[in-house]
């Protein structure tokens, strides 16, 4: 997900964002320092300075402690959150701030509009042009993620709506079903409080599915069978062994 910043003259922006690390739910209260990297000189010179741009900084977001976990398989702000800085003096003056969340695939669809083309009708996503021409203008404050990659026990997605995050973890086996998690980033924006359970919030659970569904095309168990089919038939095994070679490679080297 990205929540967009505008920015003015290039050279005076902050480029990176800070990270706040937290090493286990014990210490979270424990803030790492903020970090800021200035900007390389040479950028401010680019010949499209001053054009429409996206600056994303980071990539896709790495846990570094936060809740014990380092990397990604996770679907907490600090591994799915990606900041997003959009830059283009002729149109928008800097210093603003969007504060609800976009997706990538928003991004995709705001640059086609800024080049002045049109992307095929099954394309996901909406323009962040008018919301970045005017900050009052409706938006619908929502994003997307999925995971089903490496070291977990079945898949899992969430949506981001409001101040609400939904994450669904599709069933790994018969003795371990479904799991939900819900927080209410705007009281618990480190995620320690799971909401899921509480009987008040059931119909907030049972709205956020329905959009998360809605959004992906399928239920999240489709995506999950689709899944469990392809890793059946080899998928990714080619680059374990690739990786395996070259790791028994290192390790002669080393010896």
């Amino acid at each position: 997900m990205a929540i967009p910043k505008v920015v003015g003259k290039e050279e005076n922006v902050v480029r990176s964002v800070a990270r706040e690390s937290r090493s286990t739910q014990q210490d979270s209260e424990q803030k790492a320092p903020r970090r800021f990297h200035p900007e390389p000189k040479h950028e401010g010179k680019s010949p499209i300075s001053g054009r429409g741009l996206f600056r994303q900084r980071l990539p896709t977001g790495e846990n570094l402690g936060e809740h014990g976990l380092w990397w990604k398989n996770a679907l907490y702000e600090q591994a799915a959150r990606v900041p997003l800085i959009v830059s283009r003096p002729a149109r928008w003056r800097g210093g603003q701030r969007r504060t609800g969340a976009c997706g990538l695939v928003d991004v995709v669809q705001t640059l086609a509009e800024l080049g002045g083309t049109r992307t095929p009708p099954d394309w996901d996503g909406d323009s962040l042009v008018p919301w970045l021409d005017r900050p009052d203008a409706p938006w619908k404050d929502r994003a997307i993620s999925q995971y089903y990659a490496h070291d977990i026990a079945s898949g899992y997605a969430m949506i981001r709506s409001g101040r609400y995050k939904y994450v669904y973890h599709t069933a790994a086996d018969a003795e371990h079903p479904a799991q939900r998690e819900l927080y209410d980033l705007q009281a618990d924006p480190a995620e320690f409080h799971n909401l899921a359970s509480q009987s008040g919030q059931q119909s907030l659970i049972a709205k956020l599915h329905a959009a998360l569904a809605k959004e992906l095309g399928e239920a999240p168990e489709a995506t999950e069978k689709r899944c469990r089919a392809d890793l059946a038939k080899g998928y990714g095994e080619a680059p374990k062994a690739i990786k395996k070679k070259r790791a028994t490679a290192e390790q002669a080297e080393t010896e």
